[in-house]
């Protein structure tokens, strides 16, 4: 008799279901497959699959994975070495790594996984990644690999750079943001005799707004 428990949810819609565990305490080995209406589905996704097992002890986080379009089953988990590895020396410190401590990620729910750095760029650049999953290579298509990830830095300056790796779908992602940008307060005075109202046009480059193009009604003072 199943536990309702251990029952997997469908996720956001795709072919996946999961099972998530945070923080579990595990000790020794695990087997375990994934039943469906009655069918018993291993690793390969055949009824003729041996259980699927791993060892771990302490506290971990895991989610359980099925994909309903070919019946395989998988697990990740955070004792797992899942990094990023990729062309940004200087975020990463190594080049195309697959084992650098140093670019572990982290979870706290067993489905996200992130590594966040600050960094320093000399200049404008691109870089390209890819998460690993214990030798396991997860690009643009998930756990089919595929193409490297692809983000920009746009000039030189002090970037958070945050990886991000959904250990459902198998979709690595990145976001790159300025980092300490200061911030100014500017008071801007003009003086009509004539008792006019002005208005503040502010715009970015050199297009300058045409016609009537709404600005801010400046406010009379002493």
């Amino acid at each position: 008799q199943a536990s309702a428990s251990n029952k997997m949810s469908q996720y956001d819609g795709t072919n996946y279901y999961y099972l998530a565990k945070a923080n579990v305490s595990l000790s020794g080995t695990t087997n375990y497959k994934v039943v469906d209406n009655g069918t018993w589905y291993g690793a390969n996704g055949t009824t003729s699959d041996d259980n699927i097992s791993f060892s771990a002890n302490g506290k971990h986080s895991i989610v359980f994975i099925y994909n309903t379009s070919n019946h395989k089953v998988k697990h990740i988990a955070s004792f797992q070495t899942i990094v990023i590895a990729g062309g940004d020396t200087q975020a990463l410190g190594s080049s195309w790594s697959t084992n650098d401590a140093n670019n572990q990620m982290t979870t706290t729910d067993g489905i996200t996984y992130t590594l966040s750095k600050n960094v320093t760029y000399s200049g404008s650049a691109s870089y390209g990644f890819k998460t690993v999953v214990n030798g396991a290579w997860y690009g643009d298509a998930g756990e089919n690999n595929g193409n490297n990830i692809n983000y920009t830095i746009p000039e030189a300056g002090e970037y958070d750079v945050t990886f991000t790796f959904n250990a459902v779908t198998g979709m690595p992602s990145v976001s790159v943001v300025r980092a300490n940008v200061p911030t100014y307060d500017y008071t801007f005075y003009v003086y009509l005799p004539n008792g006019d109202t002005p208005y503040l046009y502010l715009w970015n480059g050199s297009n300058r707004p045409n016609g009537n193009w709404p600005g801010g009604q400046m406010t009379q003072t002493e």
